[in-house]
């Protein structure tokens, strides 16, 4: 494990109960779709909290997460120059690659680890069709919207009502939509979000034969891989990061395999048994 002691550069509140922590960072570089896990300094909180990477810069680490319970509590009261614990980088990221049309979809706090990923695409091709497709529930929760505007075309979906259904429904219309006005189809699609919002990306994506990764954000205990608390289900013969858009996951046989080592947190979608 790697644990680097990070001096905190700065925290503030962003949106209805979501905060922006930006660490001092010495470590290894994070990709895209990797997280951090903070080390609770009350000794009264026992397990680590996961928090994915929104963005990195040389030396600076920005998480993106909303105060929940006693532990993320915790960690917003945080203040500037103040140094805490954490083990970083964990996990596996999204893979980088040459695909001209590209599609992001998130969701809720499934935004922040997408934009680190919009920003190093953008950086490998500066020609590619990145369209980006954000959903929340309300505009109090809205965030990071302008940030994502540097790198693609960014359409934001609102559902008041918040039952995640509607905003799955909502994310996948304008996607479909976009398609049938004659937007180029994706050639790959990157989601993070809400449980519901990633299965339905993924069975258009089934559905339409695109490739598509998803960073799954199951709830962790120890978050590096001793607990098994965070498993999630793929087919035997999966190897779970493939670049291929037509896994079959019909078939009978199943395993479980780890969100948050070296299997996770990101996924290729259609080697996922969703249920």
């Amino acid at each position: 494990m790697n644990i680097h002691e990070c001096e905190i550069f700065s925290q503030k509140q962003i949106a209805a109960e979501i905060f922006e922590l930006i660490l001092k960072y010495d470590g290894e570089d994070p990709a895209p779709g990797q997280f951090v896990s903070i080390v609770p300094k009350d000794k009264n909180i026992i397990l680590p909290r996961p928090i994915s990477v929104c963005c990195f810069n040389k030396g600076y680490l920005k998480l993106v997460y909303k105060r929940l319970g006693t532990g993320t509590a915790s960690i917003a009261n945080l203040k500037p120059k103040e140094k805490i614990n954490i083990i970083a980088p964990l996990g596996t990221g999204f893979r980088l690659t040459d695909h001209k049309n590209i599609s992001i979809v998130g969701g809720g706090l499934g935004v922040p680890p997408l934009l680190e990923l919009a920003k190093r695409l953008r950086e490998k091709n500066t020609n590619a069709n990145i369209k980006i497709y954000l959903g929340f529930r309300d505009e109090s929760q809205v965030i990071l919207v302008d940030e994502f505007k540097k790198y693609g075309e960014v359409i934001v979906t609102l559902d008041p009502s918040n039952p995640l259904e509607a905003l799955a429904s909502s994310i996948n219309s304008n996607l479909n939509n976009d398609i049938s006005k004659g937007t180029q189809k994706p050639d790959i699609i990157h989601t993070c979000g809400p449980y519901i919002l990633m299965k339905r990306i993924a069975q258009y994506a089934k559905e339409e034969n695109i490739l598509c990764f998803t960073s799954l954000e199951q709830r962790m205990a120890c978050t590096v891989g001793a607990c098994l608390a965070c498993v999630v289900k793929v087919p035997v013969s999966s190897s779970v990061n493939t670049l291929s858009a037509n896994y079959d996951t019909n078939a009978p046989a199943f395993e479980y395999r780890r969100v948050c080592t070296a299997t996770g947190p990101v996924f290729n979608a259609n080697e996922v048994i969703w249920e």
